[in-house]
């Protein structure tokens, strides 16, 4: 944690886990040897090439999606800035950054909040992409981030972030509750863009 001039910095590297990366990297050997033979048929003229294809498709998507997985465990962070009037959390990777910001004046109850057993079963609970142990409500939903750390690191993350701004409690009325409108063009929430740092 660190003040710059764009505003308070935080960055949460991924949590390694060799196990799971060492099997996902295995599985990704045989992935790569399934694709390269089916492409190796097709391109002979298989007589089950419409069967193939749709096998195929379905196949590297598994298999970026796995990619994925291992790449952003052994690359990926999570980067917070507060900054302004808006919170910033980026994922970023390799060069590129999932960006999501969102208006101070809407964000409230910043706390500390471990998954439910729901959350923990979805796909970003497994790359740490939408899961974490920090939480704030943002007008109907519940947003979460810091997935690499464990409780008392977030304690110190909110204690800190609460130093330079004073986030809303329950029972506050944020402008996001009396413009609904007014927040879909003022939060500034740009969710899924990636951008080339």
């Amino acid at each position: 944690m660190w003040d710059t001039i764009e505003g308070l910095e935080i960055v949460v590297p991924v949590r390694k886990n060799a196990t799971r990366t060492v099997i996902l990297i295995f599985w990704l050997g045989g992935w790569a040897w399934g694709e390269v033979t089916v492409v190796r048929d097709l391109l002979k003229g298989s007589r089950n090439a419409i069967f193939e294809l749709f096998w195929l498709g379905a196949w590297t998507t598994g298999g970026g999606l796995f990619l994925f997985v291992v790449l952003w465990s052994l690359f990926g962070r999570e980067h917070i800035v507060l900054r302004g009037d808006v919170l910033v959390v980026r994922h970023e990777l390799l060069g590129f950054a999932r960006v999501r910001e969102y208006a101070l004046a809407d964000v409230r109850t910043l706390r500390v909040a471990p998954p439910s057993l729901e959350e923990l079963r979805r796909f970003g609970a497994f790359t740490g992409i939408g899961t974490g142990m920090i939480a704030f409500d943002y007008g109907a939903s519940t947003i979460r981030f810091a997935s690499s750390v464990d409780e008392p690191e977030a304690a110190r993350i909110v204690d800190r972030l609460k130093t330079r701004h004073r986030f809303e409690q329950p029972g506050a009325t944020s402008r996001a509750a009396r413009h609904p409108t007014h927040r879909r063009s003022a939060d500034r929430e740009r969710a899924g863009e990636y951008h080339q740092l």
